[in-house]
C-alpha cells in the first residue's frame, strides 16, 4: 500500500509491481496508510488530519 502528496492511496501486487486498486477521497496529501488487524480496512491519514476508512478489496492477504 502507499499514499503521498499524489492524494491517492494505492494498493500495489508486490510480486508483479503493478498497481491493483486506487482510493481517491484525500484533498492533501496522505501521511501514513494502514491496514486493521482484522484486514477488513484501510486506514489513511491526510496531512490535514483527515482519517479515511476504506474498505478493503476481498482479495488482500497480508502475512503475519
Amino acid at each position: 500500500m502507499s499514499g503521498g502528496e499524489d492524494k491517492e492511496v494505492k494498493i500495489w501486487h508486490y510480486d508483479e509491481g503493478e498497481c491493483r486498486y486506487v482510493g481517491f477521497g484525500h484533498s492533501n496529501g496522505i501521511n501514513k496508510v494502514a491496514i486493521s488487524p482484522n484486514q477488513e480496512f484501510i486506514i489513511s491519514v491526510g496531512c490535514d488530519g483527515s482519517i479515511f476508512f476504506w474498505e478493503a478489496p476481498g482479495d488482500i492477504v497480508c502475512s503475519k
